[in-house]
Parts: C-alpha cells; structure tokens; sequence
C-alpha cells in the first residue's frame, strides 16, 4: 500500500512540474500538452489513491485463508475424452 501511496506523491510532484512548465513556455501548443500531461498525472495519482482506499475497505483475505477454501479439481478421464471428441 506503501508503494501505491509513493508512486501517487510522485505523480502529484511530476504534475506540478509540468504545470510550472507549461506557465514557463511561450509557446501556446507546448503549454497545452504540458497541460494535459499534468491533467493526466493527477488521474494516475487520483487511481493510485482510489486503489489503496479499496483495497483498505476490502480488507483482502490473507493467502492462509484463501488456502484453506481451495478445492482440488479432479477430472475424470471418461468424461474428458466424451468432451473432446464434441470438439
């Protein structure tokens, strides 16, 4: 969740860099992409946040738990060759 949380703060830092940018430039076309950069690091931030609010409110089972309700799939051999031979 650590990780999430990080590349989030990184993308915040890249889209207020590209902001500055983009009031630095003269040009009006640069301006605009380094705009939209900016508009699209704060949606990867946005997602990254989202993500570990989910995740926190889900409260994932542990890989224990999820073993514990694994069944075995058994084939048996009749039946799959009854299939096969559909195909």
């Amino acid at each position: 969740m650590l990780a999430h949380l990080a590349r989030a703060k990184s993308y915040r830092d890249r889209a207020t860099k590209c902001y500055s940018t983009a009031n630095e430039t003269t040009s009006a076309s640069f301006e605009k992409c380094y705009r939209m950069l900016a508009d699209h690091y704060i949606l990867l931030a946005d997602l990254e946040e989202d993500y570990v609010r989910r995740s926190a409110a889900m409260q994932l089972p542990g890989p224990q738990l999820l073993a514990q309700h694994h069944r075995t799939l058994r084939i048996n051999p009749v039946n799959l060759k009854n299939m096969l031979r559909q195909i």
